[in-house]
């Protein structure tokens, strides 16, 4: 019926954090696809913290792309424009997946 409900600090804004990455790691599939990312960062569970090193032996890739390590690598393969920075394409698809502008 289009009422809202909010309860707690509803207007206080918070950081989304770790919630990045998986976003991320869509725009690097759209970016390079699914075959070029696997050969880049691996999908297999890692079984450590997200802020292990936790790298393939033999390649030194990351396990997965949702450890720290994993988003880094994937970070980097998100392509520029001529016009747009690396960082300033995240925070732009970011900020469409939020439904407003993120800082």
């Amino acid at each position: 019926d289009g009422h809202v409900y909010e309860v707690g600090d509803t207007s206080q804004p918070f950081t989304i954090q770790s919630v990045s990455k998986a976003l991320v790691y869509g725009l690097a599939l759209q970016d390079r696809g699914e075959a070029f990312m696997l050969g880049k960062v691996g999908l297999e569970p890692s079984g450590e913290a997200f802020n292990a090193i936790s790298l393939r032996a033999g390649s030194g890739t990351p396990r997965n792309p949702m450890i720290n390590a994993g988003a880094i690598a994937v970070c980097g393969q998100i392509r520029a424009t001529p016009t747009e920075s690396r960082i300033d394409r995240i925070v732009e698809f970011l900020s469409g997946c939020a439904g407003r502008p993120l800082d």
